[in-house]
């Protein structure tokens, strides 16, 4: 089904992307390059766990080319780091940013056993902190690409959560590209209805109504939005709506594909 988003960037399990270490060229003038992390560092030095894990591979726009400076900017901007109460400062370079992050990520780690008072005997072996980034790009049609970034996280308790992030780039510019540089003006409701009703249909609910939707799960508590994240692609567009978006957590992340064609009254 579309709405599993196992079709698309996402998964809930980050898929396959290019070694750390390979330069990556996915279109036109932008070449991206890998920024990696890996570190699992146990609390007591005789024991597997608790532990945390910091386990980051971030592509970058390689050069100083004006659209290679504006995509990292807006990379940095992001913040795709933002899982720490106080956030973790954006820095000078991308590789600063990523390692302050890890530093700072296990100090958060520390002070929240130490914090919680567990004696050194009785610290949970369950209580391990992970976090996960996976970073990747997609052909998003001519002169465009999809920058596709998952983050698995887990800081105990009954179980973790994961997120997706999409960034869509002009690749001879670098902007960053807006639901308002594809659509036309006025493009929210019928974009939503559109949305509503192939997530109905994906679903195999008998109709594409509200009080239909809600009997299944879905805008439970609140009135239809329309997602935050969208994934150009060549002949369609992948909307995403993360865990706890419209949804209870059980049923996960919501991807909804809706075609070109389908949108062709509303697409600049």
């Amino acid at each position: 089904m579309a709405a599993s988003l196992l079709t698309a960037c996402h998964q809930k399990t980050a898929p396959a992307v290019a070694p750390a270490d390979t330069l990556v060229t996915p279109a036109d003038t932008l070449a991206f390059d890998s920024v990696v992390v890996r570190r699992q560092v146990p609390l007591y030095k005789d024991r597997e766990t608790p532990y945390y894990e910091v386990d980051i591979k971030l592509l970058y726009a390689r050069g100083d080319a004006p659209a290679a400076r504006r995509v990292n900017d807006s990379l940095m901007a992001a913040r795709l780091f933002d899982v720490i109460e106080d956030h973790s400062p954006v820095m000078p370079t991308i590789q600063a940013t990523v390692d302050t992050f890890a530093a700072r990520y296990e100090r958060a780690w520390h002070k929240d056993i130490r914090d919680a008072e567990y004696h050194p005997d009785s610290v949970p072996e369950f209580l391990n902190y992970t976090f996960s980034l996976r970073t990747w790009t997609e052909p998003a049609g001519p002169g465009r690409l999809a920058y596709c970034a998952f983050t698995e996280i887990y800081q105990g308790g009954a179980h973790g959560t994961y997120v997706m992030n999409v960034m869509n780039f002009d690749t001879r510019t670098g902007q960053l590209l807006s639901m308002d540089d594809i659509f036309k003006p006025g493009y929210e409701r019928p974009l939503l209805r559109l949305i509503m009703k192939q997530m109905a249909q994906d679903m195999e609910l008998k109709d594409d109504s509200l009080s239909t939707l809600r009997e299944a799960g879905f805008f439970y508590d609140m009135e239809p939005v329309l997602p935050q994240v969208f994934q150009l692609r060549q002949d369609s567009i992948f909307f995403t709506y993360n865990v706890y978006d419209i949804a209870p957590y059980a049923l996960g992340a919501i991807g909804v594909n809706l075609s070109k064609a389908q949108m062709r009254d509303l697409l600049k």
